[in-house]
């Protein structure tokens, strides 16, 4: 039995022996106690007693459960033997340096999984991540779950405030009270220490000081086995067997949702909770939660930047802050006084990260802040004129500034976080080099619409507007810089969109507005891009139901004059076919006839065989208002002949109809049925949801006619869903109605009222 077992030792000796338990030098316990080294080797050596607060320190930090100190007093002031009877044992400290928090740690169970996981496999992991997405945070969250299975250690060393790399090793001695004795070197020290202890250090901030962490690490991680690393930098080490961790933003909702969808995102939550902070009586409610939604979008879901708007709220309404995002930099200033100067506004945040790049990668991250929306690798060559563009995007997604979006289109498209768009297109603006960045980006994309524009006629219609609908935001930069600078190229760019702006109905009132101001420019010339856009207002001012007015009037007797004074035989086909059906909803029958019949031979002189097709399905629609069925039969077929042939889907989908219709209208019912299921099909390739709906519409009204009630409540059921809450529910009122009536039938008298009610 030892001395500190029978009773006999000194408190001096004791704590000794506790302290070299724990592996701790002098000087180290000496820095967690609080106290000068020297006042520590005298109390070890029996030559000073602790004060009480000092001696309840002492115990403290060597493992003495809180409960049992005041009875261990009186041996650690001297005044009595080590308690001999004591039998309780108490688990050894466990040794860290890791930071209390002083604010909730939101959401992130995901990717605190996956670190835990992560380490528990590999020697080193890095979090990598853009500037404030919360990197340390998750690392220290990660370490604490981990606190039990490192009981030597588990260190974390703060490298942001260092700037000399040589500096690197010395800081972690520092912390982790390891000294250097004679000609021994940091490093040396370091891996002497290590070299067969099982402790894992937490390295945060190295992106300034890459090269010296990256060393650092190889050489620990080679030397001591039992050694585990957690880094956090902007970009990875590149150390082997490293396994980097790309942190992502925090999950973001929709600002369309309901409070209970949008109060379940992480961000949101965040703002909610910071904004207590500074206004207790803060609260997320029906009416603030899409203002807030938006501010968690428009900040990308970057906790800092989200922390920092949320700390405005004392100052302005979450509406306020959401309106002055388009100056994110002036706006969110002002943050913890206590944390890091770079992690105290935005501007700082960002500007740490963007003064580690080479001149190289500034101008190419600056000239990048040209895109909206995202890019793809050949409209970055393209655009930023320059053949290394994969190398520096690669560098620059390296380090966290620019971010790969592998879910839109077929390849790999990158895009910037609106933080640091905003930061690098800042640093542009005013230039000339700004305007001739956005000469180009007009032409890339003009001369993309343009070669895509023929094959929206095509069966490929649906992949090419996705795509064009993925690089909406570009092309809608691309016209704006237009109507400044560039009407010409304005107007030919809306011509290239109108078959989106015609199918997509969400987008199709800002199409109309866009023609419009191209249109109502003083300068524009009356070139062939100008007659077009005549054309195509025309149509789309008369979609989805056919609206006409003085100005629609003008548009069109305005296209039909330049278009014959230019030669422009293709459009003054198009638009003659589209006169004559305006004709025909007006009822002016003989005149229709005549407008299509010269526009069908303006088509056949131009070899314009959509023009043919279309002229062919109008004829169709006035035979069978004039009841003469055949006739109308043989147009539509011929219609839908050359619309199928050549893959036209939204009006070959169109002629199916009119052609099920005219069968329906004959007594025919299964061919109708056979071109409508045809018509459907083909509206459902096209995916144009109101197409879909209206011939589910047509289907449940036939099989509605020969009493299928039930196959008819399935088809108008479909329908009501696909169209309500679109652009284009005009439809809607005669779905219910239907829907009414089978209610009505079946003796469902309650749910026939509450039809008949919405329609």
């Amino acid at each position: 039995m030892g001395d500190s077992e029978n009773g006999q030792s000194s408190f001096g000796k004791w704590l000794r022996e506790k302290r070299r338990a724990l592996d701790l030098t002098q000087e180290a316990f000496a820095g967690q106690v609080g106290c000068a080294r020297i006042t520590l080797r005298r109390i070890e050596n029996d030559a000073l007693k602790p004060s009480k607060e000092l001696a309840l320190l002492l115990l403290e930090k060597v493992g003495i459960p809180q409960h049992e100190r005041e009875a261990w007093l009186p041996f650690a002031r001297g005044l009595a033997d080590l308690p001999f009877k004591q039998t309780i044992s108490f688990p050894a400290p466990i040794r860290n340096n890791l930071p209390a928090s002083l604010t909730t740690f939101i959401g992130r169970e995901k990717e605190q999984a996956d670190v835990l996981q992560l380490i528990n496999k590999h020697r080193l992991v890095t979090l990598t991540g853009s500037g404030g997405v919360g990197k340390t945070r998750l690392s220290i969250q990660a370490a604490a779950d981990l606190l039990t299975e490192y009981p030597i250690g588990i260190w974390l060393v703060e490298l942001a405030p260092l700037t000399d790399p040589a500096l690197v090793p010395q800081s972690v001695c520092a912390v982790m009270g390891v000294k250097p004795d004679g000609d021994t070197s940091a490093f040396e020290a370091l891996t002497n220490y290590l070299r067969n202890k099982k402790l894992l250090l937490l390295l945060d901030n190295c992106e300034h000081l890459i090269e010296a962490c990256a060393q650092l690490c190889n050489s620990l991680l080679r030397s001591c086995p039992e050694l585990r690393i957690l880094a956090s930098s902007r970009e990875a080490l590149g150390v082997d067997g490293e396994r980097a961790y790309r942190v992502p933003s925090l999950s973001l909702p929709n600002s369309k949702s309901i409070l209970n969808i949008i109060q379940e995102s992480e961000a949101v939550t965040l703002f909610v909770e910071r904004a207590k902070t500074v206004q207790p009586e803060f609260a997320l409610t029906e009416t603030n939660a899409p203002f807030i939604a938006q501010i968690c979008q428009r900040l990308d879901g970057i906790a800092l930047a989200i922390e920092l708007a949320a700390s405005r709220v004392k100052m302005f309404k979450v509406e306020q802050i959401a309106a002055r995002l388009d100056d994110a930099f002036g706006l969110l200033t002002s943050g913890n006084r206590t944390a890091l100067p770079r992690q105290q506004t935005l501007r700082a945040l960002i500007d740490w990260s963007y003064n580690l790049l080479s001149e190289e990668e500034k101008i190419f991250l600056r000239k990048l802040s040209v895109f909206m929306g995202g890019w793809s690798l050949e409209a970055a060559e393209a655009v930023c004129e320059n053949q290394d563009a994969l190398e520096l995007l690669t560098r620059l997604v390296d380090k966290s500034l620019v971010s790969v979006d592998l879910e839109h289109g077929n390849q790999v498209r990158y895009y910037l976080l609106e933080t640091i768009r905003q930061y690098a297109n800042e640093k542009l603006t005013g230039s000339e080099q700004l305007s001739h960045l956005l000469d180009i980006h007009l032409d890339y994309f003009l001369k993309t619409a343009e070669r895509i524009a023929p094959e929206l006629y095509t069966r490929k219609m649906p992949y090419w507007l996705d795509y064009l609908e993925t690089e909406y935001a570009n092309l809608q930069a691309a016209l704006e810089w237009a109507q400044e600078n560039n009407i010409e190229a304005g107007l030919h760019l809306c011509n290239a969109l109108f078959r989106l702006w015609e199918n997509r109905g969400e987008n199709r009132k800002e199409g109309l507005d866009w023609f419009k101001n191209f249109l109502g420019t003083k300068n524009a010339e009356r070139t062939t891009n100008y007659a077009w856009a005549l054309y195509h207002v025309a149509l789309l001012s008369s979609i989805p139901t056919y609206q006409d007015s003085p100005e629609n009037k003008k548009w069109r007797d305005e296209c039909l004059v330049l278009a014959r004074e230019l030669g422009e035989r293709v459009c003054v086909a198009r638009m003659l076919e589209h006169n004559g059906f305006h004709e025909h909803m007006i009822e002016n029958y003989d005149t229709a006839r005549e407008i299509l019949e010269q526009s069908l031979v303006e088509a056949r002189a131009a070899d314009d065989e959509l023009a043919i097709g279309y002229v062919f399905d109008t004829l169709g629609r006035v035979a069978r208002n004039l009841s003469d069925y055949p006739q109308a039969r043989l147009f539509a077929e011929k219609s839908v002949a050359i619309l199928s042939r050549m893959g036209e889907l939204r009006r070959w989908g169109v002629a199916l109809s009119m052609l099920g219709t005219i069968c329906h209208d004959q007594g025919d019912w299964n061919a109708a049925r056979k071109y409508y299921e045809q018509a459907l099909s083909v509206a459902q390739e096209a995916r144009e949801r109101f197409y879909i709906s209206l011939n589910l519409q047509y289907l449940g009204e036939l099989v509605l006619g020969i009493g299928d009630f039930e196959q008819a409540l399935s088809f108008l059921s479909q329908a009501y869903e696909m169209v309500q809450s679109t652009p284009d529910d005009q439809e809607l009122p005669l779905i219910l109605i239907n829907l009414g009536e089978i209610a009505r039938f079946q003796g469902n008298f309650n749910q026939a009222a509450f039809y008949y009610g919405k329609s």
